[in-house]
């Protein structure tokens, strides 16, 4: 698929929204993917927005690459340590699989902010966000606890000591930051007035998820050094959710709901993130039943949980029949006729109606719709918006309302699901 759409659903799904998004096409062909990119124009690699805590899965893929070089599991203990006045002080004593798990378990700070003393502000930023590593937009250097959050604060001034140990094995790790900006390095523009931000594009955030799902069927160039056992653990392949938790605290939020109104049982992977100013995700979704896989990244300039959960459905759609695609406007109530303003995108030519069920029925059932009479109207090849009219009705009430294109080929695409409110007693010319 071409994905040249990509732009326009955006659009009217979230009107007058600011927007930065990267979306990822993945077809099986055999044991290699293909992958089509395609990033809503031009925001790839612009890092104007705060990633509240997108960023915490960078952070857990490093400490996974690092536990696995160093020839360690995810039950090794990290002991963390800092310097004060010449003496190191023990602070706490945390598994590598509880600080990871708890990150994503509705997205705790203080394990974050562990995960982060833990890689180091250095290694993370010179190591690990390296082009090698998909990352080019990429910059951590902030915690997200208070300086005085004792014993989860990571101030960068301070010495710091992490003993990896298991069995009778121990490894001792020592870091301080150099005094190096690497956000001012990177461009970051966003609470950067000290040159210590964090900042990412909806690139990298695609591009990071896409290579640790697809790990094993990537070249060797783009994988990290993290074994099957790690990773299938990470990826929520044994009993534990972790990149796939959706349960817990509302673990999926508004991004899940939006999904699960276009799939019934999706399989989620994600990270969620929200500030005062920014709501985003990255997301990779595989829809057995469709046959449907993507990877997606979105942030948007609202903490609105409607937005990016319209967002995120508007896209499932798109990517479930990427060739065939249609959107309803709102409707009118009290009306007769029904009258709907629609856009569709169809890389064959098809048949455009509304359909229509009654409202007490499930409306995000695809059984039970029947045609509305008069709407059924022929579509070209492209992008194009129609203006449908039913026939008159004779009996009021409240309908629920989807616009159904299907194409010569049988492609079928669903608008999202509205309702309307019939008057038959309304003058129908």
């Amino acid at each position: 698929p071409s994905l040249d759409h990509l732009d326009t659903v955006i659009d009217l799904a979230a009107p007058d929204q600011r927007v930065w998004a990267q979306v990822i096409h993945v077809t099986s062909r055999g044991e290699q993917p293909l992958f089509i990119s395609r990033d809503y124009t031009p925001t790839q690699g612009r890092a104007d927005f705060w990633p509240a805590s997108t960023i915490k899965m960078y952070t857990a893929t490093a400490t996974l690459e690092l536990i696995n070089q160093a020839g360690f599991s995810i039950d090794a203990t990290l002991g963390f340590q800092r310097l004060i006045e010449g003496e190191w002080v023990e602070e706490v004593d945390i598994s590598v699989r509880e600080v990871v798990r708890r990150t994503f378990d509705c997205s705790s700070n203080e394990t974050y902010t562990l995960l982060l003393r833990f890689t180091g502000v250095d290694w993370l930023n010179t190591e690990f966000f390296t082009p090698a590593h998909g990352f080019n937009h990429t910059a951590l250097m902030r915690d997200y606890v208070t300086d005085d959050a004792r014993p989860w604060s990571y101030q960068l001034s301070e010495a710091q000591r992490i003993s990896i140990r298991e069995g009778s094995r121990e490894v001792i790790r020592e870091h301080q930051w150099s005094g190096r900006s690497y956000a001012d390095e990177r461009g970051c523009t966003i609470y950067n007035t000290r040159g210590d931000a964090n900042c990412t594009s909806a690139g990298d955030m695609a591009e990071h998820m896409r290579r640790v799902i697809f790990h094993e069927q990537l070249p060797e160039g783009q994988r990290f050094e993290i074994s099957a056992p790690l990773l299938d653990w990470y990826r929520g392949d044994t009993r534990e959710r972790i990149l796939n938790n959706t349960q817990g605290d509302n673990c999926g939020g508004p991004v899940y709901s939006g999904i699960r109104r276009v799939f019934n049982q999706p399989i989620l992977h994600h990270k969620e993130g929200l500030v005062s100013e920014y709501r985003g995700t990255m997301h990779h979704v595989h829809d057995e039943e469709s046959n449907t896989e993507y990877v997606a990244s979105l942030m948007i300039d609202s903490p609105s949980e409607q937005v990016i959960e319209k967002l995120s459905e508007e896209l499932a759609r798109m990517m479930k029949t990427p060739s065939a695609y249609v959107h309803l406007g709102y409707l009118r109530d009290y009306v007769n006729p029904i009258t709907a303003n629609l856009v569709t995108y169809s890389e064959e030519v098809g048949t455009l109606q509304m359909m229509v069920k009654p409202y007490e029925e499930d409306g995000f059932s695809l059984e039970g719709w029947t045609p509305l009479q008069g709407t059924s109207t022929p579509i070209d090849v492209g992008e194009r918006s129609h203006n449908l009219r039913s026939n008159c009705l004779n009996e009021s009430g409240q309908l629920h309302i989807r616009g159904r294109l299907e194409t010569a080929n049988g492609i079928v695409a669903w608008s999202d699901l509205h309702y309307v409110i019939v008057d038959h007693t309304q003058t129908c010319p």
